[in-house]
């Protein structure tokens, strides 16, 4: 078969003109071996194949926003008659669907791994950095800052190093993303689902709760440096549970 061929259909002599290779949502089963033909529905009356007895399936392709589609799921469900029902993913394509959501649990799980180990890593890279200052802060006690003066500095340096380091992030992985579309773009649909607004927003704020979430234990070790250490290096910062204890019983 061939562009332009004559195919009859019924009582209908149609012209080919397109070639289908590839159908995203044709079904795995035996039927699905079988030679197929789209036509339009105007030419169906006039082949004259659906006569009494036929069996004729119907199905209606919806797309649209995830929470729209699932709106208008929840209003249709109670409208349907006993001969239609709703398919989707997980009652049309059950092998398909299990795969979905066992590969959603894998990357969800790598996902979990990945920040355990990079809160670890800024955990790490926080002690050692405020282990480098403790001279510093010793010296700036001395000038007159106060613990909480001090613990703003530093926070101030963190919040700014993180909300480069997550933009740089989101801007990396988006790139990253382009760039395997483009390479598999024979493989994938032409349409696809671009990162949104709120994507960055996610990863902004994951990024900055890692970042303090991690970061912030090791750094309020330095509010506790005495400014005896100017003269003493080998004193220590006072634990800060000890320095709570402390104020805690000034009159």
């Amino acid at each position: 078969m061939k562009l332009n061929d004559t195919l009859t259909v019924g009582e209908k002599a149609l012209k080919v003109t397109r070639l289908i290779s590839y159908e995203p949502d044709k079904r795995g089963d035996f039927y699905s071996f079988s030679p197929r033909v789209m036509m339009h529905l105007d030419d169906l009356a006039a082949a004259g194949v659906v006569q009494p007895g036929s069996r004729v399936h119907y199905a209606y392709q919806f797309r649209g926003d995830e929470n729209a589609l699932a709106e208008f799921k929840a209003w249709l469900q109670p409208n349907l008659n006993p001969s239609q029902k709703i398919l989707d993913i997980q009652r049309d394509r059950p092998e398909l669907g299990s795969a979905l959501q066992r590969a959603e649990r894998y990357l969800g799980l790598a996902s979990v791994v990945v920040t355990l180990i990079a809160g670890v890593a800024i955990a790490m890279a926080t002690r050692r950095y405020s282990e480098r200052h403790f001279n510093a802060t010793a010296l700036l006690r001395c000038l007159g800052c106060t613990q909480t003066e001090i613990v703003r500095l530093y926070a101030a340096q963190f919040l700014v190093l993180g909300l480069v380091v997550s933009a740089a992030g989101c801007a990396l992985g988006w790139l990253a993303q382009y760039g395997l579309f483009q390479l598999l773009k024979n493989l994938l649909p032409e349409t696809l689902a671009n990162p949104g607004g709120l994507a960055v927003v996610y990863g902004l704020a994951t990024g900055l709760a890692i970042l303090w979430g991690f970061a912030l234990p090791p750094l309020l070790r330095l509010q506790g440096v005495p400014p005896l250490r100017v003269l003493r290096r080998e004193l220590e910062p006072c634990p800060a549970a000890a320095g709570w204890s402390t104020a805690w019983r000034q009159p």
